[in-house]
């Protein structure tokens, strides 16, 4: 294996051979112009962990964007949650309290993601930032849920083999990507 992708969030219910295909042409394209315009022959996979988020029985199972405002968030979620939205209000040079008053006509959301959903709906519109908790909130289980960040790694190391030359990795996946090889979980050439 020469290279190994490792995606980001909301690939959950995407087929690996769809995740595959889309960041095999994005590569080859972005290979090719390095290349000045020779096509490089390369050994490509991804490692496709989002299916891992679906299915664990949790209520907070990543379903939809907008079955967000059924999930429940516990207490722990909701600190990080309240973190994430300082930061960007912080980014925004603003106080959640400054914008709160101008909420009107918003689908409901729970009161622990409120914060977040308004500071995101600052930058773009309601439904959005609606559609936008879910990823921050499979970031949360990821760190929060070591069980299946160690099922998610072990994807990552399975496909990488003990072979592979180079890691290219978006979003949570290089978070992923780094605690995969820090932890020496795979064979790493580089090491």
């Amino acid at each position: 294996m020469d290279v190994v992708g490792v995606h980001g969030i909301g690939y959950q219910r995407r087929k690996p051979a769809q995740v595959l295909s889309r960041w095999h042409v994005a590569l080859v394209k972005g290979m090719t112009a390095c290349a000045h315009g020779a096509s490089p022959a390369i050994d490509f996979q991804v490692a496709c962990y989002g299916s891992l988020f679906l299915g664990s029985g949790r209520a907070d199972a990543v379903k939809g964007p907008l079955d967000v405002a059924h999930a429940p968030v516990g207490a722990d979620e909701a600190e990080f949650l309240a973190e994430v939205a300082d930061e960007q209000a912080a980014a925004d040079d603003a106080t959640i309290a400054e914008w709160e008053h101008h909420w009107k006509g918003a689908p409901p959301v729970p009161s622990p993601l409120r914060p977040l959903v308004w500071v995101l709906a600052r930058r773009v519109d309601v439904e959005w930032a609606i559609r936008a908790v879910p990823v921050v909130r499979q970031v949360w289980r990821y760190l929060s849920d070591d069980a299946l960040a160690e099922r998610v790694r072990a994807v990552v190391t399975e496909t990488m083999g003990g072979s592979c030359r180079a890691v290219v990795a978006h979003s949570l996946g290089s978070m992923v990507a780094y605690e995969t090889l820090a932890l020496g979980e795979t064979a790493w050439p580089g090491t």
